[in-house]
């Protein structure tokens, strides 16, 4: 399928199986940037996200890993957030449909938008945090690594954010998933908590008590390593699939 066949199927509004199969094309389309200009341009952007609110489970899945990568580009993060797809894929990331891929390329998405300062201050302002770390507890392991990496550039857009994660319980779950995590879900727990601690001096009374250096040695090591870092590179879902290669910046 080429580029102008998936875009004309993605409109084919009430067809699942063709949506479905668009939004499974435009993930690896989305990958080049010349290829997010033209899905912008087409308008795209807007159906992807409505397709996450009311496609089929399989629809959802592929519309979410799209807008993974396309959030890689700074101007598409804006372009997804004024299409309403912060609170649409905040929803995708805390509704239960029984599809662990959605739920895992939603906070995926999430974490690639919180790149950027103010769609991070967005994300912040629908409550993302709580409902994150409920899942950092309780979702699969393939949805706690990617709400992990969304954690991690969330810690990284202010102090109070910090503050936030540390009063929400976000850091418990963290260190059991860095204990316990697949190897891709251990380091992405791990730069979280490194964000963190990093800043302790901040408010060391909320922070000190995890002690995480006690508990995880190469933790320890990172947190002493990230004062200032930036966040984590935006993740391109659709090309490296599942990394199992050391994150960047770590």
């Amino acid at each position: 399928m080429d580029l102008g066949v998936a875009l004309k199927l993605l409109r084919d509004v009430g067809n699942d199986e063709a949506q479905e199969a668009a939004a499974r094309a435009l993930v690896l389309f989305a990958v080049d940037d010349c290829n997010k200009a033209v899905i912008a341009a087409a308008g795209s952007v807007p159906l992807l996200v409505d397709l996450v609110e009311h496609g089929s489970v399989g629809a959802k899945e592929q519309a979410c890993w799209a807008l993974t990568n396309l959030a890689v580009n700074p101007c598409l993060r804006r372009v997804i957030a004024e299409a309403s797809g912060v609170e649409t894929l905040l929803l995708a990331v805390v509704e239960d449909d029984g599809s662990d891929l959605c739920q895992a390329m939603a906070a995926a998405a999430l974490a690639n938008m919180a790149w950027d300062d103010d769609t991070a201050a967005i994300i912040m302002g629908m409550g993302a945090i709580d409902a994150l770390v409920d899942l950092e507890r309780s979702g699969s392991a393939l949805v706690k690594e990617m709400v992990a990496w969304a954690l991690g550039n969330l810690a990284c857009s202010s102090p109070d954010v910090r503050l936030a994660l540390a009063g929400a319980g976000a850091i418990p779950p963290l260190i059991e998933l860095l204990r316990s995590g697949t190897y891709g879900a251990r380091a992405r727990a791990g730069r979280a908590l490194a964000v963190l601690t990093s800043h302790m001096a901040e408010k060391e009374g909320i922070l000190a008590r995890y002690r995480c250096r006690r508990l995880c040695p190469r933790y320890g090591c990172l947190s002493g390593s990230l004062r200032g870092s930036p966040r984590q590179a935006p993740l391109l879902a659709g090309y490296l699939r599942w990394p199992r290669s050391e994150p960047p910046g770590l």
